[in-house]
């Protein structure tokens, strides 16, 4: 509760957030009631071990395919897919320890087919594992050296960010640009039937329907990502549009600028501060019971 409290107060509440995190039962308790307005999603590499410690003792081939279809019903782009996954772990399970953590699940927590937030397919909380292993060597430092550490290594980080993002060129960051193109050049080969401005029909092997005013397609990658499906792009591109107007602003690099803009900076070294002499300088010990 005093950490999501200190949080509040350095994002604010001005806008719709969302957490992704394990299944612990005192924060799930704190969140909804210092963001009670924030969606929460649980991390998918979370459940997988929750999975696998329901099963012990049983082969390990077995495990690896209970996970994979769990991992199939949280991807599920559909209602009829997401219970077609589920009938089917339940099915090879036969494992009442794990029908009752399935039931114990609400399906908008963790399946993206049913989150109402936003994603944007970031299915687990790895950012915060590789932030732990970035600051690794500073964790067993004393505190005000692992402090000075770590806030070097984001001072350096920030300073990188800035420098590489403005050799970029292009309207999206790297990756998502990159995705853009694949799409594109995926597309090359299909039809696309126009029903109206905003309504087409795109043929495949078989054929999706996108429109553009709703910004959905029935395949359900363009809302479940909120990046345009390849079907989408095609569709954008056959219609006249420009593409970049349909992608979120998330994406954008002018958006990847704007959140490294902030710097951190230098700071002395303790021997410098300087003391007013007088007994504020002088940490006390704190009072404890022996």
């Amino acid at each position: 509760m005093w950490f999501l409290s200190q949080l509040l107060k350095a994002v604010g509440s001005g806008r719709r957030l969302t957490f992704v995190s394990d299944h612990q039962h005192g924060l799930l308790d704190a969140l909804s009631v210092v963001f009670p307005n924030a969606h929460h999603a649980y991390c998918l590499n979370h459940l997988k071990r929750n999975l696998i410690n329901k099963l012990v003792g049983f082969r390990t081939n077995y495990k690896l395919t209970l996970m994979k279809i769990l991992v199939k019903c949280a991807y599920a782009p559909t209602v009829v897919t997401f219970q077609h996954y589920m009938e089917k772990l339940r099915r090879i399970a036969g494992n009442g320890r794990v029908d009752s953590m399935l039931d114990g699940l609400k399906n908008d927590k963790w399946a993206n087919l049913f989150f109402r937030g936003k994603r944007y397919g970031a299915m687990s909380f790895n950012v915060a594992e590789s932030y732990n292993n970035w600051i690794g060597g500073a964790r067993e430092l004393p505190i005000t050296c692992m402090v000075n550490m770590i806030r070097v290594q984001i001072m350096t980080q920030l300073s990188n960010r800035r420098a590489k993002s403005k050799r970029w060129t292009t309207k999206l960051y790297p990756v998502m640009e990159k995705k853009l193109v694949d799409s594109l050049k995926l597309a090359n080969s299909w039809d696309v039937i126009v029903a109206s401005d905003i309504a087409l029909e795109v043929h495949s092997f078989i054929s999706f329907y996108v429109d553009i005013s709703r910004q959905t397609c029935s395949c359900h990658e363009w809302q479940l990502n909120d990046f345009p499906c390849c079907y989408a792009v095609y569709a954008l591109r056959s219609s006249g549009k420009d593409v970049y107007d349909f992608i979120d602003p998330f994406f954008h690099v002018d958006c990847f600028r704007e959140l490294q803009k902030e710097s951190v900076y230098p700071v002395l070294s303790s021997e410098r501060f300087d003391f007013d002499g007088a007994g504020s300088s002088i940490i006390k010990p704190s009072i404890t019971k022996k």
